[in-house]
């Protein structure tokens, strides 16, 4: 009988193709075919690096659905204040688990417009943990004279933050009046975290 070795090789492998297996609890070498093989025997975690995977190969049902979005929160209805200092938006919040591996992290606040009886300086904050105490991230300043909303609000802040749980936060304040960050069910304002 001939060695393995001195088999005329098979370059190219059909799912019915047939492989030799020892069956050890049995003490009997027995057949398989390339597709029963595959689909009984996946492969261990962190086997698979990154130069083995075909670029744009991996198509969006086989990633995990929070491997982008790790988290996000909307309010549908006003936000008002008249506080010359950050406070918290009420609603504007999303804890997170941050991924291992120092991947960024893009925070991302939005808003339709926003609305002051006074001409002022409407700013909108992003933090790292509480409003006024945690860490600001980045921040939006909109303008708007009297009785006249203004618009839009977005910020975005990019972090490399450790491993584990984050609590990011948005605030706003005003210079002077009372200022009204408006929403609704068809106009929304959130923030988004995500992986990028």
């Amino acid at each position: 009988m001939p060695r393995i070795s001195q088999l005329t090789a098979l370059t190219a492998v059909d799912n019915a193709d047939e492989l030799a297996i020892v069956d050890v609890s049995a003490s009997v070498t027995k057949k398989i075919t390339r597709s029963a093989f595959l689909s009984s025997a996946p492969l261990p975690n962190n086997t698979v690096t990154t130069a083995a995977i075909t670029q744009n190969s991996v198509d969006a049902s086989k990633l995990a659905t929070n491997a982008i979005t790790l988290g996000t929160s909307s309010i549908t209805s006003n936000f008002t204040t008249s506080s010359t200092t950050p406070v918290q938006i009420t609603g504007l919040t999303s804890t997170v688990t941050i991924p291992a591996g120092g991947r960024r992290i893009k925070i991302t606040v939005f808003g339709r417009t926003v609305f002051n009886a006074n001409s002022s300086y409407n700013t909108f904050t992003i933090w790292d943990g509480t409003v006024g105490s945690g860490t600001q991230l980045s921040s939006t300043q909109v303008y708007n004279t009297t009785n006249i909303p203004a618009g839009p609000i977005i910020a975005m802040a990019i972090v490399t933050p450790s491993a584990g749980s984050k609590t990011y936060n948005i605030g706003m304040h005003v210079t002077s009046g009372s200022g009204i960050l408006e929403a609704a069910a068809t106009y929304p304002a959130f923030i988004l975290v995500e992986t990028i």
